[in-house]
């Protein structure tokens, strides 16, 4: 039996921009390497305990730990692998246009960062971790809890990379449907009525592209088109724009990284590592 016929096809929350590997291993993306082991750990014994040789789904609960959360374990317990991912994540997410974000979640409003709860991270990890007891438990759930986590792991991004929103990620202690939280089925690409966005904050928000913004924006099409070397001269002009940009150097470093230069793919994964640190700490 060919595995894509029995896994679901998860294509909501983050899941609808990239696969979402902590999704499936049930994790929040502020996990520690430790806590991915654990967590993987968890899991194989869960599906070991739960789905015996015997068991109607025994196939299913082997090609789901070989197709997907061996691949996913792989992936973010490798250093380079999961910050080159992570990268990939930060870009697909910084492209997402205010008239998604409010699509995704109707109740969104304008806040800025004192506005928001200081315990967000802390809230978006204990959720995630409430929805993880129930993960890969049975099959007729496993959908619906990958699916939810994959959208708190959407609106923690959305809040780390600097999206001025509010997400409640207690609601999932309520045991709500998606739908009843606020977030639509999947995301759409339908534009929103103008008038449906205050003129004044939509002016505010937008802003136009520097010199270096714009060949950031070209060389994310270069490196989907898989133009490396000119995408990696694009972002090396981005970077003499403006050298404080973190994602500038982590796609310079994913460029570098698939044409072979995995030295210089791993200098600047460092660099931007190193800037998203001196971020934090401000």
């Amino acid at each position: 039996m060919n595995y894509q016929d029995i896994l679901p096809a998860i294509q909501q929350g983050l899941a609808a921009y990239e696969s979402d590997y902590y999704a499936v291993l049930g994790i929040p993306l502020n996990a520690s390497e430790t806590d991915i082991k654990e967590a993987y750990s968890t899991l194989i014994k869960r599906l070991q305990s739960n789905f015996k040789p015997n068991h109607l789904h025994y196939t299913k609960a082997n090609e789901i730990l070989r197709n997907w959360i061996q691949p996913a374990y792989a992936i973010l317990t490798d250093t380079e692998q999961r910050f080159e991912y992570n990268a990939v994540l930060k870009q697909q997410i910084q492209r997402i246009q205010l008239e998604e974000i409010r699509e995704l979640w109707p109740s969104w409003r304008y806040s800025n960062h004192q506005d928001r709860d200081p315990n967000w991270a802390y809230n978006y990890s204990r959720s995630v971790s409430h929805l993880n007891e129930s993960l890969y438990c049975s099959f007729e759930t496993l959908t619906d809890v990958i699916v939810k986590i994959s959208f708190l792991n959407l609106g923690y991004l959305l809040m780390s990379c600097g999206f001025d929103i509010n997400v409640n990620f207690e609601d999932v202690f309520t045991h709500r449907e998606p739908r009843e939280l606020g977030i639509l089925d999947s995301p759409s690409t339908a534009l929103l009525v103008s008038t449906e966005i205050d003129a004044t904050l939509h002016n505010e928000l937008l802003t136009s592209f520097s010199p270096g913004e714009t060949r950031f924006e070209q060389s994310l099409q270069m490196v989907a088109r898989g133009q490396y070397k000119e995408a990696i001269q694009y972002l090396s002009f981005a970077i003499s724009q403006d050298s404080t940009q973190s994602v500038y150097y982590a796609l310079r470093g994913i460029a570098y990284h698939r044409q072979g230069f995995k030295g210089m793919a791993r200098a600047d994964y460092q660099r931007a590592l190193n800037l998203d640190r001196a971020e934090q700490h401000d």
